[in-house]
């Protein structure tokens, strides 16, 4: 029979929990019976039991120092390398954006731009509303909750990183309140860079911000409260241990504990724009596709939870776990079908995928069979409203607010007699 040391010396966070309470039981109980830290009583563990009332300072300490570091070096590259740079297009080789952007409109017939703002009864106004600047028409205008529906669903955004920063940051945190708060602030820092250096989000220019039609909806909503749901899912059937325990005082050592997670939070997060390094890159299989960035940016995250094994984070059983699951979740993001990189419902799938993924795990354990009757039908919905979702919102007939960058000539180079084209 497998001793109780034995299954502890497998198990790297375990036995770091352990000696953790045993050096704490030592420490207050060694004035009343010296015998207690006799070495005798301390042949069963793999490192010597000292009574240090903070046994994890040093480990915690070493934590910190890597996680900086690699958080260094993943900036660096993300500033510096570009397999696949963007290059301009010559004026010559520029197209009409409206032509490409709405093919329902007539090409013999003046052409009518269908926008979610309309005036009923009257096909010849063409008054167009846009997210910035508004409309300067004075007539009464109509709105077509339909068409906001299938711009927030259906086009290319920056939905698959959201997803992943929900994901790791309640799998790191364990705190839900935590990532929302995050994610409420990422969103303020990402609109007041329009304002301060013309950037959206500090990198993408104003004039293609619109083709994105990046809403609150889609970064909180449906990005982190089934991914937070997902994450805590993870966190309990692997049955992570908290990383921050209740402290008697706050002191230096719960403190560097707390800098500590937010380091590695942080790491995953700067590990998400990794998705630069190779642009547009792709490769076409017959009727799919697979996409260089999101597999980037997934392959650098799968070596950070690696990275929490070798620190002895993450035992090797929920670094395989995660693994497969991180996978799971990135799979309909990096592989699609060529012709849908509608993120959104993209992101769907992922959700139920990694869910069903958990759930079988999960079974196979056999810890919380209620648990697992609760969410496996909700995985299972959801991967229904994925295989049906043409039914439920159709896609739109014009692309406006479909692609990133198609808006023709968008912006120029000073120094150069060419042009950016955004459908290049």
């Amino acid at each position: 029979m497998t001793s109780f040391f034995e299954i502890i010396e497998k198990e790297p966070a375990l036995q770091v929990e352990f000696d953790r309470r045993v050096a704490y039981a030592l420490l207050s109980l060694e004035s009343q019976d010296p015998a207690l830290t006799d070495p005798v009583c301390q042949t069963h563990f793999s490192r010597p039991i000292l009574p240090d009332p903070h046994p994890r300072l040093q480990t915690t300490i070493r934590d910190c120092c890597v996680y900086i570091l690699v958080t260094v070096i993943i900036v660096i590259l993300n500033a510096s390398v570009r397999f696949q740079p963007d290059t301009p297009t010559t004026p010559e080789k520029l197209i009409d954006a409206a032509q490409l952007l709405f093919p329902s409109a007539n090409a013999s017939a003046p052409a009518r731009k269908q926008s979610a703002m309309y005036v009923e009864g009257r096909e010849d106004i063409r008054s167009f509303g846009f997210d910035l600047g508004g409309s300067t028409c004075a007539c009464e205008l109509k709105w077509d909750a339909y068409q906001y529906w299938q711009r927030v669903f259906y086009g290319s955004k920056y939905v698959p990183f959201h997803c992943a920063t929900v994901f790791f940051g309640v799998l790191c945190l364990h705190r839900p309140q935590w990532v929302i708060l995050w994610k409420v602030l990422n969103e303020v820092l990402e609109e007041i860079g329009m304002p301060l250096v013309g950037k959206f989000a500090w990198t993408v220019s104003v004039l293609n911000m619109e083709s994105k039609y990046d809403t609150l909806i889609n970064d909180l909503l449906l990005a982190v409260v089934p991914f937070c749901a997902l994450g805590l899912h993870v966190v309990s059937v692997l049955k992570l241990p908290d990383p921050i325990q209740n402290p008697t005082k706050i002191d230096k050592v719960y403190l560097l504990q707390f800098t500590s997670i937010f380091l590695q939070y942080l790491m995953f997060n700067q590990a998400n724009q990794s998705n630069i390094w190779v642009g547009k890159i792709e490769w076409t299989f017959g009727d799919f596709v697979c996409k260089a960035s999101t597999l980037t940016a997934c392959i650098l995250q799968l070596l950070l939870v690696w990275l929490l094994y070798i620190l002895n984070n993450l035992s090797l059983k929920s670094a395989r776990a995660v693994t497969v699951f991180v996978c799971v979740l990135w799979a309909p993001f990096v592989v699609h079908r060529v012709g849908y990189d509608d993120e959104q419902i993209s992101a769907i799938l992922s959700f139920s995928l990694a869910g069903i993924s958990v759930c079988c795990y999960q079974w196979y354990l056999g810890v919380y069979p209620r648990l697992l009757m609760i969410l496996l039908p909700c995985y299972a919905l959801a991967l229904w409203v994925w295989w049906d979702f043409e039914s439920i919102l159709t896609s739109p007939v014009d692309r406006f607010y479909y692609h990133s960058l198609w808006c023709g000539m968008s912006e120029s180079k000073k120094t150069s007699s060419t042009w950016f084209s955004c459908a290049s």
